[in-house]
């Protein structure tokens, strides 16, 4: 699977879509953000890199976050931190660090950890799994960890083999997939508006690394 790159129509430049996403304050407004973004179509990795990959990867963690419901069980009081947490990605560290500064989500902090240990993704909200070590994740996925964590993947087979969300490439346009039956597993319950924007998977434990 090729990393997530995006190309613009004339005059419209990747930093702008990405602030852009930053701003809008309503959930209709995302949707029709989201929307325009999956519907970009695919350029080389290059052009992407140059442009800031990882700024756009960053928008859209922050988004899906809003159109998913945790359990109640996930966070001790509503003054909670919500921990977005990262695996093996500086780039999407920085990225989320300079998106979140001085901002929550539904009233509370938001916190970016990047981890040292996969053993510390248990107190984690949402965790962006980077290309690397994937095979780690997924087997304590299996395992039963994940309760409570929107898991989100850059790499092909990703959600099939346990992950809750996955950024790809589909016919040349950026899309993402979700696993239901992953996010259930979870405890996550994602809004209809968000998976009318995805690729539905399903299991595949064949997608499994070994």
């Amino acid at each position: 699977m090729a990393l997530l790159s995006l190309k613009f129509a004339p005059g419209i430049e990747l930093f702008r879509v990405a602030a852009a996403l930053r701003k809008v304050p309503r959930r209709a407004g995302l949707l029709f953000f989201l929307t325009a973004l999956l519907a970009v179509p695919a350029s080389s990795q290059a052009e992407l890199a140059a442009a800031g990959e990882y700024e756009v990867k960053a928008a859209l963690l922050l988004n899906f976050a809003k159109f998913v419901q945790w359990p109640s069980a996930a966070f001790d009081g509503p003054n909670t931190p919500f921990h977005l947490c990262v695996w093996s990605s500086e780039a999407a560290d920085q990225a989320l660090r300079q998106l979140t500064e001085g901002k929550s989500l539904e009233g509370r902090p938001l916190q970016v950890d990047r981890l040292e240990s996969l053993d510390a993704a248990r107190g984690c909200h949402m965790l962006f799994v980077g290309h690397a070590d994937v095979t780690a994740v997924m087997r304590l996925l299996h395992e039963g960890f994940g309760h409570g964590i929107l898991t989100v993947g850059e790499t092909e087979g990703f959600a099939q083999a346990g992950g809750v969300i996955n950024l790809v490439l589909w016919q040349d346009r950026v899309s993402f997939e979700i696993n239901l039956a992953a996010a259930g597993r979870a405890g996550l319950t994602i809004s209809s508006k968000l998976l009318n924007l995805a690729v539905i998977v399903h299991d595949n434990p064949s997608a499994k690394r070994n």
